[in-house]
């Protein structure tokens, strides 16, 4: 099967203050997976840039800048650098089981980097999927398609839930941000010849 990521909803957080990079590898821009099985049949999943479609739109969710490095490229200045790799992805389907589901497990493997290219986090991000036998168009391959889909969705949501806690984001200061000069108000009343003693403000808001 050829797995395409479907449209990832878009995500209900609150962005993260951060100027990201992310980096990825042939496991997540061109991955495909082949075996025999003792119970009969040779399947094979070929995830494609299904993995890159989908980290890329969670992370253009969750930060509020986001920028994709190719590979062997230097890393423009950012907060954070993310190398996402896919370490394993394993199926069952209905006849090596007792169940009538076809399953999906994929993991994924994220390092964050600091600012100064020094390794801050390295976890694990598990993701499963399932679809019932017969319960789509196209058979066997179209169950198998929807469970990878799954999976991905469940790593994206994972993602979105926990990473500033796996990535050791909690408490981390961030940069000010300077919020615009607020423009004068409207003049309501008749001119004063008083002198004007108001000064502009810039106001500093401090993000955690």
């Amino acid at each position: 099967i050829k797995v395409r990521s479907g449209q990832m909803p878009d995500a209900v957080v609150q962005q993260l203050p951060f100027r990201v990079g992310v980096r990825f590898d042939e496991s997540i821009t061109d991955f495909s997976y082949k075996e025999k099985l003792a119970t009969g049949g040779t399947y094979s999943i070929d995830l494609n840039d299904a993995s890159a479609e989908m980290l890329t739109s969670t992370f253009g969710d969750l930060f509020q800048e986001m920028i994709l490095v190719p590979p062997g490229e230097d890393v423009p200045p950012v907060d954070i650098l993310i190398e996402p790799t896919l370490s394993a992805l394993e199926f069952v389907v209905p006849s090596q089981t007792i169940s009538n589901d076809y399953a999906i497990w994929i993991k994924y493997q994220v390092k964050v980097y600091d600012s100064n290219g020094k390794i801050q986090a390295d976890y694990l991000i598990p993701a499963y999927g399932k679809a019932p036998k017969d319960s789509f168009v196209g058979g066997t391959k179209g169950a198998l398609s929807v469970a990878a889909d799954r999976a991905l969705r469940d790593a994206s949501t994972g993602l979105l839930t926990r990473f500033v806690v796996d990535a050791k984001l909690e408490g981390r200061q961030l940069r000010p941000v300077q919020v615009a000069e607020r423009p004068a108000p409207a003049q309501t009343e008749p001119h004063s010849d008083e002198p004007d003693t108001t000064s502009d403000e810039v106001v500093e808001s401090e993000l955690s």
